[in-house]
């Protein structure tokens, strides 16, 4: 009789460790299924990670576009009030810059958001320029804030301790020091392309 208390003893510690691994395997499975780490959600918009680290995400006209910064890490920079109208009515969209900065790092930055620009926009012309002449940027023509207009407004991208963006008429001002731009082209974007309201 002991032995039959025994086994059926071992027999429950055997099916309560047969339970305990089952629902342990099938917890590690749910989790792994149920959770998409490299998703993303802001409102109705949902983020992949890409294996450049950008996170990409499909706007308003069907495109896939990718930001180095999440939406919700932008909220805080305010654009003034008509900018992102003023772009998206505009079929050129001029951008410039002082070349003569000494932190060459800096505008090899100013180029590439240039470029990622003018992909993202796409629909739009942009065309780029320099404040001063500058011998190397001598192809590019000499545009400031007094150049632009309604048709043709401006992205100038001035050099300052100030991370902001402002406006001056037609001209559209995004003040950094030197990799913040990036989060203030992500921010105008997610703005133009109605991520961020």
């Amino acid at each position: 009789m002991r032995r039959n208390e025994e086994r059926k003893e071992k027999q429950k510690q055997i099916w309560m460790g047969i339970i305990l691994v089952a629902v342990m395997v099938f917890s590690i499975f749910g989790i792994m299924v149920g959770n998409d780490s490299s998703t993303l959600r802001y409102g109705n918009y949902k983020f992949q990670i890409g294996s450049d680290n950008k996170v990409y995400t499909e706007v308003s006209n069907g495109n896939l576009v990718g930001f180095r910064y999440l939406p919700q890490d932008l909220e805080n920079i305010t654009l003034p009030e008509g900018t992102i109208q003023l772009l998206r009515n505009a079929p050129i969209i001029v951008t410039t810059f002082n070349p003569n900065y000494e932190k060459t790092w800096v505008l090899t930055h100013l180029e590439t958001i240039e470029f990622e620009m003018s992909k993202e926009l796409e629909g739009k012309y942009i065309y780029n320029g320099v404040t001063e002449a500058s011998e190397a940027y001598v192809s590019f023509p000499m545009i400031n804030c007094s150049n632009a207009t309604q048709q043709q407004p401006g992205i100038y991208f001035e050099i300052s301790n100030e991370t902001s963006i402002t406006r001056q008429d037609s001209c559209i001002i995004l003040k950094s020091d030197g990799t913040g731009f990036y989060a203030l082209k992500d921010r105008l974007l997610y703005s133009y392309f109605g991520v961020i309201e």
